[in-house]
């Protein structure tokens, strides 16, 4: 396990060509993970390992979990905004 997941971290550093620990890679990649979590918990889908699972209400521990990693994605934007990452 830890030679496939060091393995899969540096082709993501090489398809990145060296951007894949800059905080504008980070902010993207938890943005989209808040997105899914947040669009799942509010329409009742609870995320598992055998799938997408029709709950019909919110799934509230979903709902937290995206909101948390918005907050996240949020501080990286801010951190790469900060030390020039991005110019606008």
């Amino acid at each position: 396990m830890a030679v496939f997941l060091g393995s899969w971290a540096l082709f993501l550093q090489k398809i990145s060509r060296g951007r894949y620990w800059s905080p504008m890679w980070s902010a993207f990649s938890v943005m989209i993970a808040a997105g899914y979590l947040l669009v799942s918990g509010v329409l009742g889908y609870e995320v598992a390992s055998s799938g997408l699972t029709d709950t019909g209400s919110p799934v509230w521990w979903e709902i937290g979990a995206g909101l948390l990693a918005a907050a996240v994605a949020f501080g990286f934007f801010r951190h790469a905004r900060r030390h020039k990452f991005v110019t606008w």
